[in-house]
């Protein structure tokens, strides 16, 4: 009876790891995506390009002014196993963005909504390859 228990709880904990395993890194590649302003006249549009590794983002966030100036932002963060992808973004040149959200994994793609003091994004990211 116990070898049985023993089997049976070793099996299960093989299977936890293996599981866990194979769910991290689901979301490995290159992404990108657009950025769109709710308000276009106060706002920029921009291009996220990320890579996600081990379910750890990084990569950048580009916003181009009218006046052709390119604002740069640091994108960090991670993927947790629902697909929730929280980006932490961290501006790089003066006034680029610098805010932290959630994006959900929906149909192939993660969607969600930066919501900053001034500006507010619309964020859809695809799998690139």
């Amino acid at each position: 009876m116990k070898q049985e228990l023993l089997a049976g709880l070793f099996t299960i904990a093989t299977l936890f790891v293996l599981g866990r395993s194979a769910a991290a890194g689901n979301w490995d590649g290159n992404w990108t995506g657009s950025v769109e302003p709710e308000n276009t006249k106060k706002c920029d549009r921009g291009t996220y390009n990320v890579t996600i590794r081990d379910d750890k983002i990084s990569g950048t966030l580009d916003l181009a002014n009218p006046n052709g100036n390119l604002l740069r932002s640091d994108v960090s963060g991670e993927v947790d196993k629902t697909g929730t992808a929280t980006l932490i973004v961290t501006a790089a040149t003066a006034h680029a963005r610098h805010s932290r959200f959630k994006l959900e994994y929906v149909a192939g793609k993660f969607l969600g909504t930066d919501r900053g003091d001034n500006c507010t994004f619309s964020v859809e990211l695809s799998k690139q390859g």
